[in-house]
């Protein structure tokens, strides 16, 4: 019988699952136990992966093709809007981009209760489908704002969070950075990252709106 967990931890055990899965295809001593993570005798929870030894830590969830693009899975990748840490603005504290995102979503449309949702839950996907159905909400208007409103949470996210630099960084060296979602075509590619069309960003059938972002933030860290 399937051991349950509580919704938070489900999530946590998403991210960490395939990082575990790279740990015994590397033959290290691996065991996920709730949401933690061991490795080889050390544990790891979703808020500490920059520890991770790098054959199975952001590196296992990236992949970049020649110069061209540095792929990420928008699931486990500390570059996923999904990604658990914390940040504050204006003396709110949020715990991913996407509440962020969803918080300004709700405010723009000046729905205080979906606002207040929102920040009372740290579950991205629940976030996001609470902004998503803000009274009012336009997706014509608020196509006009994304942009600012995730280059804003991306800076905050990073500057915040500076052990989570080196994984930004990481990407030097290629043209484009690709978030990988299969069922995004707005923030990421519209592709998994093993997908061979993946690799060619002209054929992506996503706008990577999230990994345009990231690059923009990444070519102000290397200048």
């Amino acid at each position: 019988m399937e051991e349950s967990f509580p919704a938070p931890v489900e999530r946590n055990r998403k991210i960490l699952l395939p990082i575990y899965k790279a740990a015994r295809v590397e033959n290290m001593r691996a065991s996920l136990t709730a949401d933690t993570l061991i490795v080889d005798g050390r544990k790891y929870r979703v808020n500490d992966l920059q520890r991770l030894p790098e054959k199975i830590g952001f590196a296992a969830s990236q992949r970049k093709v020649a110069d061209v693009v540095t792929l990420f899975n928008s699931a486990t990748s500390p570059l996923g809007r999904n990604y658990p840490c914390s940040f504050s603005d204006k003396g709110r504290i949020f715990h991913s981009v996407a509440q962020y995102v969803a918080y300004a979503q709700a405010d723009m449309f000046e729905d205080h209760d979906a606002a207040s949702r929102v920040m009372a839950s740290q579950n991205p996907s629940a976030c996001e489908k609470i902004g998503k159905n803000a009274n009012g909400f336009s997706d014509a208007l608020w196509k006009m704002r994304v942009e600012a409103v995730l280059e804003k949470a991306n800076t905050l996210k990073f500057e915040q969070n500076p052990e989570l630099i080196p994984c930004l960084r990481s990407t030097s060296g290629t043209d484009k950075i690709g978030e990988c979602n299969p069922y995004d075509n707005f923030y990421g590619t519209g592709c998994k990252i093993a997908d061979l069309v993946a690799g060619t960003p002209d054929q992506w059938p996503g706008k990577n709106i999230n990994g345009n972002i990231l690059k923009r933030l990444r070519d102000k860290l290397d200048s």
